[in-house]
């Protein structure tokens, strides 16, 4: 079993109680149990059995953190330490190395910034269109007016919208328009209090940690041609040897859980040994390809 992590926080003491993210006696109780029930291996063994080497212990629990955030750093890893467990994290290179705001972390806080922000569709179709008469509204509601697993239909169609369906330049002009509205005029220095940086990660490999590839910009790989997927892919090599992460232990998270053939080529291509989506199921070692392990969600296991 492979499960993925983001935000992990005391959300409700927070500046950002609306944020959807683990509570931190929840993740304290999910270490608990699942150590009741799991032995923990680490990222290297998985990668090690995935390829044909030592296989791993009954019941093998591996735990994932996405996106590069300082909480954990600050909230997640002494709970590891405490365990024993050794996890893999997965930051985007350019948040981690140049403080750059990611567009799906500033939709995650215009969200969280709202009482009600599905109230958001009407102003954000209206931007869209405004900014590029050639967006067909109806077509877009007709395709992603559904809901996901994790947001009731109006939140999922906003993430739609502003994670892939509109282009690139009209999603980032509303982003920021938002953003700034309703979070910080500040993304710098957001950005710097929301991600870890060089010296926390440099320190999670001291501590035995695995830390991965996740992008550069943390874009939806199946969405670019393959020279933006290998400029997207390559361009994480340098931030892992700067990190003095061997390479015959490099592995990759696709953002968003995206990729396709095209990806699976160009990762394998780069050197990554395996990789993490976000399927939800449990991995099966050698049955699933070590380049596309699925992994459950946080809120696919057990809450206190």
């Amino acid at each position: 079993m492979i499960v993925m992590y983001h935000y992990v926080r005391p959300v409700a003491a927070s500046a950002w109680p609306r944020l959807k993210g683990l509570e931190l006696d929840d993740f304290r109780f999910q270490l608990d149990r699942l150590g009741q029930s799991h032995r923990w291996v680490s990222m290297e063994q998985v990668l090690e059995a995935a390829n044909g080497g030592a296989p791993l212990p009954e019941a093998a629990a591996l735990l994932t953190f996405d996106d590069g955030y300082r909480d954990h750093a600050v909230h997640a890893l002494p709970e590891l330490l405490r365990h024993g467990i050794k996890a893999a994290f997965y930051p985007p290179v350019r948040a981690a190395t140049e403080r750059e705001l990611l567009d799906v972390n500033k939709l995650h806080f215009i969200l969280a910034s709202l009482e009600d922000p599905g109230s958001l569709v009407d102003r954000v179709e209206d931007e869209a269109s405004s900014l590029d008469r050639s967006i067909d509204l109806p077509t877009l509601r007709a395709l992603h007016w559904k809901r996901n697993r994790f947001d009731d239909i109006r939140i999922s169609y906003l993430k739609k919208l502003l994670q892939s369906a509109l282009p690139q330049a009209v999603r980032t002009c509303i982003l920021d328009g938002l953003f700034e509205h309703f979070v910080s005029h500040d993304q710098a220095q957001f950005a710097d209090d929301l991600y870890m940086g060089l010296g926390e990660l440099e320190r999670l490999v001291d501590m035995g940690m695995h830390v991965g590839g996740h992008g550069v910009t943390h874009r939806r790989l199946s969405l670019l041609d393959r020279a933006e997927q290998e400029a997207e892919v390559a361009g994480c090599l340098p931030l892992l040897n700067r990190l003095g992460v061997s390479t015959n232990r490099f592995s990759f998270c696709y953002p968003y859980g995206d990729c396709d053939g095209t990806t699976l080529e160009v990762v394998a291509q780069a050197g990554f040994r395996g990789g993490v989506s976000t399927r939800a199921t449990c991995a099966v070692i050698g049955e699933d390809n070590p380049l596309c392990l699925p992994r459950l969600d946080t809120t696919d296991i057990l809450r206190s």
